[in-house]
């Protein structure tokens, strides 16, 4: 592949997500030759904004990350709850890992594991660090919750 990436992945992303609006076929072509390169691929906040459900049959992804608007009021929320249980089922039947963004407490940890969600983000596993800064993501690291 002869195009230069960011340094940073986090602009790479925004690259990634700008093109699959704007350019699905040249975004394709990015992320074969991203599996390419072993790199592992998450469609991002699911549900809302730019997430498309066509994108799951265009591009292959390995991960679904669910948005954390669903997840915030999932204990209270009947509406909520219905749409990450069609999502868990949805990515798993794709062959998707699935991860609920959000995640601040227990009780939404424990229903969100109850439905299926194979891994979990947010505050309750560990506040987002800092790039270079790996002293700042190891308190996190064999807390249980994952």
């Amino acid at each position: 592949m002869n195009q230069r990436f960011p340094k940073s992945l986090s602009a790479l992303g925004e690259q990634i997500e700008t093109a699959l609006v704007n350019d699905p076929a040249k975004a394709a072509s990015t992320l074969i030759e991203l599996k390419k390169l072993g790199v592992q691929l998450a469609l991002d906040d699911f549900g809302t904004g730019y997430s498309s459900l066509s994108y799951l049959t265009q591009f292959e992804f390995n991960r679904l990350e669910i948005d954390k608007s669903f997840v915030r009021d999932i204990l209270v929320d009947p509406k909520d709850l219905v749409i990450v249980k069609a999502i868990v089922a949805m990515g798993h039947a794709l062959g998707l890992e699935v991860v609920a963004e959000g995640v601040e407490t227990m009780a939404q940890r424990d229903l969100l594991d109850a439905l299926g969600c194979d891994s979990f983000q947010g505050y309750l596993v560990g506040r987002p660090g800092r790039p270079g800064r790996p002293e700042e993501i190891s308190p996190m690291l064999g807390v249980g919750l994952l």
